[in-house]
């Protein structure tokens, strides 16, 4: 497994807000890059193709991998569901899709410490 940094997408096996239905969804990566090369467990925000228009105040739109300039891994329009934290082991990451742009990283990490 590559070394694991904060901004990072990943798909790991998580269960819905409501704590049911499991299945592979990709994660944002929240845990401080210097934090994650010791960490077993870290800290996550689940990332969804399902968001309404006008998006809410607790979500942040991701570019999806039709952008050209976009990293992400994320083949449709998401976002990041910043009050849907999880903490998760590193052993159960499946893969590593892409990266958030610095500076929607930034607006992430903003609402997540204001809430």
């Amino acid at each position: 497994m590559q070394r694991l940094n904060q901004g990072q997408i990943v798909t790991i096996v998580v269960p819905d807000p409501r704590g049911k239905n499991k299945k592979p969804r990709p994660v944002l990566i929240l845990t401080d890059s210097d934090e994650l090369t010791t960490a077993e467990e870290f800290v996550v925000a689940a990332i969804s193709t399902q968001f309404s228009d006008p998006l809410p105040a607790d979500c942040v739109l991701i570019p999806s991998s039709r952008d050209v300039r976009a990293k992400t891994g994320l083949m449709q329009p998401s976002v990041v569901k910043c009050h849907w934290l999880l903490k998760v082991r590193r052993r159960h990451v499946r893969c590593v899709l892409g990266h958030l742009p610095p500076e929607i990283m930034c607006d992430v990490m903003r609402i997540v410490v204001q809430m």
